[in-house]
């Protein structure tokens, strides 16, 4: 979606940080040697003023840049337990977690798009127009993540190096929904800045589950600000709420190939799965995978491969069909 000089940045606006310089003086603020050290090792300016405008807006005590490393992956396993949104398991190294007893699917009813008068908009979906959204996400993410640990993950939705892939920021106080996105996608903070360079794009996703009570559940919010791709959410923890690198990038992935790159580039809910039969055979399948078709109990199954995928249509490397698990011209959302 086009962006205009009416449009309003949200986080930036609420950030007030606009320059790489700022943005660096946001991160000495809050971050100690250590971490400082590894922000810096990203060097793209738009990536460090979307962090630091997360950082100046929610306020936390302090920030943890997750490079992915096993002692990252730990201290996050970790903080899960010591906050109790996790919970340990008779298996080692397995865990549970409960979402609130109210908020045990996505919360459609206040999940909203933010959207100019003109910007088409599904007429399934909610819709908010930019100034009401900004004073929303003002009144409920200001200071939010005060006396909390704010999580940076850096991830790419597909393969690196991939063109179809797209780079996303998690930015949570959730070690749960920090947890979860290490499950699922790909850390990749070494490989970040070389992505988003090459690709020219990113998406951002800045959560907080706040005091993570029942009675704060009305005022909870999903917003998708199409325009700066960039999710918003706050008072939740179901993934499908707060791991937004899934449900809400996708429809900035839908725009991004729509809009961008129309017809040569597909963002669906689809797979490539292999089968093994007798003799060492494998049997490949593709197909859609809409919502509720029971992809989750499927890809516990004993398979090649399963995953959400995004076709990149006529590559002289793999034809008219683009489809190669091989290839890097192929991007695979879901590893399971």
């Amino acid at each position: 979606m086009q962006i205009t000089e009416k449009d309003m940045d949200i986080i930036t606006t609420l950030g007030k940080i606009d320059t790489e310089a700022k943005a660096k003086k946001i991160f000495e603020t809050y971050m100690d040697q250590e971490h400082l050290a590894r922000m810096l090792k990203i060097s793209h300016p738009g990536v460090l003023i979307r962090i630091a405008n997360a950082i100046a807006l929610c306020n936390p005590k302090s920030v943890f840049v997750n490079t992915g490393s096993p002692a990252d992956k730990q201290f996050i396993r970790t903080l899960a337990l010591e906050k109790k949104e996790e919970a340990p398991l008779a298996m080692e190294g397995h865990t549970i977690h409960f979402d609130l007893a109210k908020e045990q699917g996505r919360i459609i009813d206040r999940t909203y798009y933010i959207a100019n008068p003109e910007d088409e908009v599904s007429s399934l979906a909610n819709r908010m127009d930019r100034p009401t959204a900004l004073e929303q996400v003002r009144s409920n993410m200001t200071d939010i993540m005060k006396d909390m640990t704010m999580i940076i993950g850096f991830y790419m939705r597909g393969p690196v190096g991939a063109p179809a892939s797209n780079p996303a920021l998690e930015i949570t106080s959730s070690a749960y929904v920090a947890h979860s996105a290490e499950l699922l996608y790909r850390n990749a903070y070494a490989a970040f800045d070389r992505e988003v360079k090459a690709l020219g794009h990113f998406f951002t996703n800045v959560h907080s589950e706040g005091l993570n009570r029942t009675e704060d559940l009305p005022d909870a919010r999903v917003f998708m600000d199409r325009k700066f791709r960039t999710t918003y959410a706050w008072k939740c923890t179901y993934a499908g709420n707060t791991l937004l690198l899934k449900k809400g990038n996708h429809r900035f992935a839908v725009d991004k190939a729509v809009n961008d790159n129309p017809g040569n580039e597909l963002s669906e809910h689809m797979f490539i799965t292999g089968i093994h039969g007798p003799r060492g055979r494998i049997t490949w399948f593709a197909g859609a995978a809409p919502s509720g078709c029971g992809k989750t109990t499927t890809a516990m199954a004993a398979m090649s491969s399963s995953a959400m995928t995004w076709p990149r249509c006529g590559s002289p490397k793999t034809g008219p069909s683009g489809a190669s698990t091989r290839n890097a011209e192929f991007s695979a959302l879901w590893r399971m």
